[in-house]
């Protein structure tokens, strides 16, 4: 839980810092159709200014059908995502996070939360320091324990981070 927390968080980083490639097309897309297993899907997305969201059930031949929706947001100098998945059972899974950028500097947080009930949250900071990187992050698991670390990206070594306990 803690990893797909902190996986969100820095996916959420990665979408509030890549600029715009080209000119958006908004509005809704749908698509169904036959698995290539015998089973149905379908699902849609919607798009506007400042959101995109979507949704999606596949059932398979035997009549287990999953789901899933999700919701990002995002505007000057932030960005939000949240998103929920149910299984053939009827469990749940969901999570969600935030991610603010700007003057050099990135920051957010996600929670996931299990099927079980059970919560993991996430959270870090990365700074251009203008020769390379500075980063913390911080994980919460379940269990209450909670991970930090921080350290520092040099930009002349791309990919390898020095880390120094926090």
């Amino acid at each position: 839980m803690k990893t797909l927390s902190l996986a969100l968080f820095f996916i959420l980083c990665l979408a509030a810092a890549s600029p715009a490639q080209k000119k958006p097309s908004y509005g809704t897309k749908s698509k169904s159709g036959q698995t290539k297993r015998g089973g149905t899907a379908s699902g849609s997305v919607t798009s506007k200014p400042g959101s995109v969201s979507g949704s999606g059930t596949a059932t398979s031949k035997n009549g287990k059908t999953v789901s899933g929706n999700g919701n990002v947001t995002y505007g000057k100098g932030k960005a939000s995502a949240s998103g929920t998945v149910a299984g053939p059972k009827g469990k749940s899974a969901s999570a969600s996070g935030q991610a603010t950028y700007g003057n050099g500097t990135v920051s957010g947080s996600g929670t996931a939360t299990g099927p079980n009930g059970k919560t993991a949250s996430g959270s870090g900071t990365v700074t251009n320091t203008g020769s390379g990187y500075d980063y913390t992050v911080s994980g919460t698991g379940s269990n209450g324990n909670t991970k930090t670390k921080s350290g520092t990206a040099n930009g002349s070594k791309k990919g390898k981070l020095k880390g120094r306990k926090g």
